[in-house]
């Protein structure tokens, strides 16, 4: 439910950002309209069948739900594909913040004790945070893989660091001391 959130809030954005940034290369209306009609008709099709399924067949809603729930994790995990790909290809981390990452990607694997020992729930019902995590802990993985190889390519320079997440405590040690 959270995501076709996210798509009402990228369409009321996209052309505001359209309108600030002319220069930048942003998506078309054409392609956010065609997305919010895919989204609206997913909606239509996944109420209409919960609304047959109620009044028609109430023993095949389990069923149902479990199919929701593995189709939400295959989406959880999905949204991440285009950042791992574009950091792959860039072999950079652009503006990905690792130390957000770091935090962000044990929150899945934080909150599925809570749903998996409750009684009366599915595998299904977790499944979407084994998914995100998955999709996060791929992307920290590259991450930090690009960011040590940088970090060595700079240093076999013997270029000096600037203060960062990765040497702050050193540098505040010699700071201090030295």
């Amino acid at each position: 439910m959270l995501a076709r959130y996210r798509v009402l809030i990228w369409s009321i954005v996209l052309p505001i950002t359209k309108w600030e940034y002319p220069d930048k290369p942003h998506d078309t209306v054409r392609h956010m309209i065609g997305v919010n009609i895919v989204c609206a008709v997913h909606v239509a099709i996944t109420m209409t069948t919960l609304g047959v399924l109620v009044a028609r067949a109430p023993e095949r809603l389990h069923a149902f739900a479990a199919a929701q729930g593995i189709l939400s994790a295959v989406v959880a995990a999905l949204q991440y594909a285009p950042q791992i790909v574009t950091t792959w290809r860039l072999k950079h981390i652009g503006s990905i913040s690792i130390p957000w990452l770091v935090i962000q990607t044990p929150g899945g694997l934080a909150a599925m004790p809570a749903l998996v020992n409750r009684p009366g729930t599915n595998w299904t019902s977790w499944l979407a945070y084994l998914g995100t995590f998955t999709g996060q802990l791929v992307l920290l993985v590259i991450c930090c893989c690009w960011a040590w190889r940088d970090y060595k390519a700079s240093k076999a320079r013997g270029e000096t660091q600037p203060w960062t997440w990765r040497n702050w405590p050193r540098r505040l040690w010699r700071w201090v001391w030295h």
